[in-house]
């Protein structure tokens, strides 16, 4: 009986540690998604046309809610109700 107990508590203890590996994760991705998008080369938009800056502006803007609509595809799979 005391083996059993033993092995109820430790996955207890896994199924703990996992959960909170899991809320942490989900923290980190929801962190991501809500921090700004970061220029990598300044100078490179310096060098463009007003054009030019425009089309890459909207292109950048185009690839982050590419990013925003695959997170929420992935939250909406995640919080789905049990069957």
């Amino acid at each position: 009986m005391d083996r059993l107990r033993a092995v109820n508590d430790q996955l207890e203890a896994e199924a703990r540690l996992a959960h909170l590996e899991t809320q942490q994760r989900l923290y980190e991705l929801e962190a991501a998604r809500q921090s700004p998008a970061t220029v990598t080369d300044p100078v490179r938009f310096s060098l463009l046309t007003v054009e030019q800056t425009r089309a890459a502006r909207d292109a950048a803007t185009r690839r982050r809610q590419d990013v925003v609509s695959g997170a929420t595809q992935i939250d909406d799979w995640l919080y789905r109700s049990p069957r």
